[in-house]
């Protein structure tokens, strides 16, 4: 999780610095992969759960348009178990995190750190992928904070995709050098979802694009403890299960009402309440006591929530990991947005950029900003979010659940049960 504080222009060169400096050692090495036949494609981006789920679309699109290619997937390890048994790639190779300026005590020790993390990542290269890639893409239209980018350098692939680092200012600063890591780059393009921003990538390749909804994957093991968990609760059969996700990275994005929302739904509804707190467990503890019928899910594989989610009813929840997979579960989703009517169009909170697809949906918003901020709420707290009335947020959950129609929605299948 990246600090709340808006970086200035010489943490962001400080940022980018180490990325040129392994590249220029790396440089002298490069040497282009010579190869007959379908290319070989590493796809290198680790992100959050959320960005992983609109990022299966491109996966999806980018296996059609190269059906006999060698696919192989760089992540994170938050999302290697969502990547694991995706259907359109060969391989996984999952990164642990790169180390936080915040969890040392001075900015030496943490270069150091830094070092020996570039260090591993040209080792992984030299091992796994030098001369067994032609195209490397890094999908990432913002900024690159992991150093995604190095790794398609590394690699060295004869052939580099990816976005520019002119497509926002804090890019060009963070990323600054990172045009020169790429054979193709991409320029900014207009406005729109995350989702087709990776899709233009498969546009500009030649290819079309015939499907552009997200989805998650499970296993017959996953379904079986995800049943498990529905029967210890009592919640199967035509019960309607609605889910809150409660919890988010960023605490501007975080609605602190859904114990209030869930009384004034009970008085209108018939339903069990489904917490996934994110982090939140206090909060999800707070709403058990006052709501006994609530349910949390704890300590929960990925794969096992989207399966759960996959049965209930309504998700409704923040901009946050759990709401994108359960939109990609073919749940129906509320977001709760921390974006005023009237905000930015591309901010980060923005739900016509990061909103969920591949559901039936409704956005709520502020009304209007609170206090001072502007373009977008940039505040550590909730904040612009409190704007979101419960009373209000419990009548439009009551009208779009009345619009959905149904008591209970019958299992979704997975796509590609392993």
């Amino acid at each position: 999780m990246r600090s709340e504080v808006s970086p200035g222009r010489l943490d962001l060169l400080r940022l980018a610095l180490p990325t040129l400096a392994v590249a220029a050692l790396a440089w002298p090495r490069r040497r282009r992969t010579a190869h007959a036949g379908p290319p070989r494609i590493l796809v290198a981006r680790w992100d959050g759960i959320g960005d992983f789920v609109l990022m299966s679309p491109f996966l999806r699109e980018l296996r059609r348009k190269y059906p006999d290619s060698r696919i192989t997937l760089l992540v994170g390890e938050n999302v290697a178990q969502f990547a694991e048994v995706c259907p359109y790639v060969d391989s996984v190779i999952a990164l642990s995190p790169e180390p936080k300026k915040e969890d040392f005590s001075s900015y030496s020790k943490y270069l150091l750190a830094l070092a020996r993390y570039a260090k591993d990542l040209m080792a992984l290269a030299d091992r796994n992928l030098q001369g067994k890639v032609d195209l490397a893409i890094q999908p990432r239209w913002d900024m690159d904070w992991q150093r995604a980018t190095l790794m398609t350098f590394l690699c060295r692939a004869s052939r580099r995709i990816g976005y520019t680092a002119g497509t926002s200012p804090t890019k060009a600063w963070g990323n600054f050098g990172h045009n020169w890591l790429f054979t193709d780059v991409l320029p900014a393009g207009i406005h729109q979802h995350e989702v087709e921003r990776s899709l233009d990538i498969i546009r500009y390749l030649g290819g079309s694009v015939e499907d552009s909804t997200p989805e998650v994957w499970w296993t017959p093991d996953d379904k079986h403890q995800a049943d498990r968990f529905l029967d210890e609760h009592k919640l199967g059969g035509g019960s309607r299960i609605i889910a809150f996700g409660i919890g988010a990275v960023k605490p501007r994005r975080r609605w602190p009402f859904y114990g209030n929302l869930i009384g004034l739904l009970s008085q209108a509804l018939e339903f069990r309440p489904l917490l996934l707190s994110g982090g939140e467990e206090g909060i999800a503890r707070q709403i058990v006591a006052a709501h006994p019928s609530a349910v949390p899910m704890e300590r929960m594989s990925w794969r096992v929530v989207a399966s759960v989610l996959s049965r209930c009813s309504l998700f409704v929840g923040n901009n946050s990991g759990p709401i994108h997979v359960a939109a990609a579960a073919r749940c129906p989703v509320i977001e709760i947005s921390g974006h005023p009517v009237g905000g930015r169009l591309g901010h980060e909170n923005d739900p016509e950029r990061f909103g969920p697809l591949g559901a039936q949906r409704l956005i709520i918003r502020p009304k209007g900003f609170a206090d001072d901020c502007k373009g977008g709420c940039e505040r550590n707290t909730p904040h612009c979010i409190t704007g979101i009335k419960p009373e209000e947020a419990a009548s439009e959950v009551v009208r779009f659940a009345e619009s959905i129609g149904g008591a209970a929605i019958e299992s979704r299948e997975c796509k590609a049960p392993l």
